[in-house]
């Protein structure tokens, strides 16, 4: 199952199976999304009564969804300076980490009244809804949170060293509709870009999204149920 004709190419080439066979029908995990689920049936309570109280207290909220790396580079680091916490209290900011459980028990994040360690077993989808910007790298979530036409920022300190044990299917910049951060500095200040409301790459994101993904609705699981009756018949 795909979501676009871009996808279903690289899922024909990278399995072998001829493109024909590849069906565009969605997945599940996007109609969460549009709203299609109850809150209470997919987040974990804890983080859902948060998020709520977060959302009405008018707090901007940036969500940091990393790759699990298995190199000893540390990505973390720009987590624990001290312009990052005072640039997300000077702009009612909370920054949210959804962090891989390995990391997520190695990273304290200590004296940092602005950022949330999302617990590592919480469902991230429905999360996203209430999300005003994504920070990732090579992540897939990304290409979820595309959907919701909102700031991108990918931050990959280690693009190099990536990509050179995890090949891309094309090049990485091809894909990315945001800010690319390589430093801190560059980082820290697409995130202010997002917190002051300045958008760069909203046509380059809604182009993406065209050539990415063949029905946006909240109707991929109605797709997948009807197809599976289908063999039925």
């Amino acid at each position: 199952m795909t979501v676009g004709e871009v996808d279903r190419q690289c899922v024909s080439e990278t399995i072998k199976l001829p493109v024909e066979q590849i069906k565009m029908l969605g997945f599940p995990r996007l109609d969460v999304l549009f709203g299609n689920f109850k809150d209470e049936d997919v987040f974990m309570e804890k983080e859902l009564e948060y998020i709520k109280e977060l959302k009405n207290k008018d707090k901007r909220l940036i969500i940091y969804v990393p790759t699990h790396r298995k190199s000893d580079k540390n990505i973390y680091a720009w987590l624990e300076n001290k312009n990052l916490n005072k640039l997300l209290e000077e702009n009612n900011a909370i920054l949210l980490c959804k962090l891989h459980f390995i990391d997520a028990n190695n990273i304290k994040l200590e004296n940092c009244n602005s950022i949330y360690k999302i617990n590592s077993q919480a469902d991230l989808q429905p999360i996203l809804r209430f999300c005003d910007g994504l920070i990732t790298d090579y992540s897939s979530v990304y290409f979820d949170y595309l959907l919701l036409n909102r700031p991108i920022i990918h931050y990959v300190p280690d693009l190099m060293e990536y990509q050179s044990a995890n090949p891309f299917y094309e090049p990485f910049e091809n894909k990315a509709a945001g800010t690319i951060s390589f430093t801190e500095e560059e980082l820290f200040n697409a995130i202010n870009d997002i917190l002051v409301n300045v958008d760069k790459f909203k046509e380059k994101r809604e182009a993406l999204i065209k050539k990415t993904y063949s029905n946006i609705d909240n109707k991929n699981c109605e797709r997948i149920v009807e197809f599976i009756r289908s063999l039925g018949e």
